[in-house]
């Protein structure tokens, strides 16, 4: 509901307390708070809409952002951010294109055309993104901490008793687990599909990949 939409921005308001958006329709809703670094403009802040509807959020900054803006001149800009790019992007290539981004991010795009949530992480997993799905509902909830969907979302608080095995024995947890039962994290290098009440994730790096010339 509202209140816990607005209890997550709250939330999260310290990982970026520069600006802060909320779109919303009768299918989904997204929100972002923002650290202003590329472009100081409020235009740039999130979340970003294409005219075709997709609507995107994301937290991290793009490398190759210039590269694919020159790939896309004619898409209809509103700021000079690194992340807006990414919009025409999916119009044009689909969530798998997002394999081709480089840099530290977590992104997540809303299409209603295809009633299809898309959220994508790094290669090495600098950005966080966790999710949980109430499955009751045909919901899928995302965050960047795991106390905003603690706090927002009534998710149950039980402990994974295998990702607490994992951080005893090995000082970490391995993803997608995450301390508790009802979440996870979308892992590094991989895109996460939710559409129908069905999650899909698929990984599009591994850290042992190799590429020979």
């Amino acid at each position: 509901g509202a209140a816990e939409l607005h209890g997550m921005c709250e939330l999260l308001r310290h990982r970026g307390p520069d600006g802060d958006g909320l779109w919303r329709s009768d299918r989904a809703v997204l929100g972002a708070a923002r650290l202003r670094v590329v472009d100081l403009d409020p235009r740039a802040d999130q979340p970003f809409t294409a005219p075709a509807g997709a609507v995107l959020v994301c937290n991290g900054e793009i490398y190759n952002a210039g590269e694919l803006r020159r790939r896309y001149p004619g898409y209809p800009y509103r700021s000079r951010s690194d992340v807006e790019v990414l919009l025409p992007l999916y119009l044009d290539r689909g969530p798998g294109a997002l394999a081709e981004l480089d840099g530290m991010f977590a992104v997540a795009i809303w299409d209603p055309d295809r009633a299809l949530l898309t959220l994508a992480r790094d290669r090495a997993g600098e950005k966080p993104l966790f999710y949980t799905e109430r499955a009751a509902a045909g919901e899928l909830w995302f965050a960047s901490e795991i106390g905003a969907l603690l706090q927002a979302a009534a998710v149950p608080r039980g402990l994974d008793p295998a990702g607490l095995s994992d951080y005893v024995q090995l000082g970490y947890i391995r993803e997608p687990r995450t301390p508790f039962t009802a979440i996870r994290n979308v892992p590094a290098g991989s895109i996460l599909n939710f559409a129908g009440g069905r999650c899909v994730t698929r990984q599009y790096w591994h850290p042992f990949d190799r590429t020979t010339e």
